[in-house]
């Protein structure tokens, strides 16, 4: 009897460890559900799951791609997972060693502004085109991607701040591909 009580003693502690496992499709679901009605708070508990290391970085990060993607109106979740990015920053590595991540954050911003910009929701797409943490807006990755710069600029203008997107752009020490394009237009000028 006593062997019989340990062992049922010894499932019942193993299986509370589970739900944790099985909780991370809820605990995904609330947040990608509380970002529709509020981006701020979604943005909190993105943050502070994942500091319990109940989510990770890289997985809110491709699952705000994943439904950008898919074509789903998810620009209010991805603007929630990067301004959880802003509220960790002091927690996120800050060495050589992620450039790649912060690369991949810029490129959410991106991604989500042109989403926002397709449904007429320009300045919804303004904020999220600069959203995250300032880490990844550096000369380096807007030379790198001139398509972001470009979008950056054109939005800029489309919401009053056309001076200031045409000084952005003249700032770079070299303008290709859709910086370039974006020059041109804001300015008329070859």
């Amino acid at each position: 009897m006593t062997t019989r009580v340990i062992c049922i003693l010894s499932l019942c502690i193993a299986s509370a460890f589970l739900p944790a496992c099985d909780q991370k499709p809820q605990l995904i679901a609330g947040v990608v559900t509380q970002a529709s009605t509020s981006r701020s708070t979604a943005a909190a508990n993105i943050a502070a799951l994942i500091k319990q290391g109940k989510l990770t970085t890289d997985e809110v990060l491709t699952l705000a791609f994943d439904k950008l993607e898919r074509g789903e109106d998810a620009t209010a979740f991805a603007g929630a997972v990067l301004d959880s990015f802003v509220m960790l920053e002091g927690w996120l590595p800050d060495v050589q060693e992620f450039e790649i991540f912060y690369r991949r954050v810029g490129r959410l911003a991106l991604v989500a502004a042109m989403r926002a910009a397709e449904k007429d929701r320009f300045d919804e797409a303004r904020e999220l085109v600069f959203a995250g943490p300032k880490r990844w807006q550096s000369e380096a990755y807007w030379l790198r991607y001139p398509d972001h710069d470009a979008l950056a600029s054109m939005l800029m203008a489309r919401t009053g701040e056309k001076q200031g997107a045409i000084e952005r752009l003249r700032s770079r020490p070299v303008l290709e591909g859709d910086a370039a394009e974006a020059m041109k237009a804001l300015t008329g000028r070859e």
